[in-house]
């Protein structure tokens, strides 16, 4: 991905079909897509009647994470200048889903909570998210 530097504003070479996935943007994406197997394997494997407490939170936030993600991913590919508000969305849900799990006695999960703060962060800031997702 080229950056050039015109008038101290750094501009990115978006034209490419990989610049959806360029730069830091690769990394949510590996994220979200484990993330998305890992329900998937979830939701078909496991019998919700077997579980209760936090596991059965933790099978519907995966049930409803997968047609969130899907349609998450079709405004990645295409695009769309809504996309960082989902993702900013999925974030902050995975954040309060580790809150909630602290907050019941479970063990926190700092290195998860730290890595949803940055991408919210990152979402909101990055001059890389704006000058792709134009549509």
């Amino acid at each position: 991905m080229a950056e050039t530097k015109q008038n101290d504003e750094i501009t990115f070479d978006t034209s490419k079909w990989y610049a959806i996935f360029s730069g830091w943007l690769i990394f949510p994406a590996i994220f979200t897509l484990l993330v998305f197997i890992g329900a998937i394997i979830m939701v078909i494997f496991v019998d919700p009647s077997e579980l209760s407490g936090f596991d059965l939170v933790i099978y519907y936030f995966d049930f409803f994470t997968i047609p969130y993600l899907i349609i998450t991913y079709i405004l990645w590919f295409r695009r769309k200048r809504i996309f960082p508000y989902f993702m900013i969305i999925y974030f902050l849900c995975n954040a309060g889903l580790n809150v909630a799990f602290y907050i019941s006695g479970f063990q926190l999960d700092p290195l998860n909570l730290i890595m949803s703060i940055v991408w919210i962060i990152y979402f909101i800031r990055s001059k890389r998210v704006k000058a792709t997702f134009t549509k």
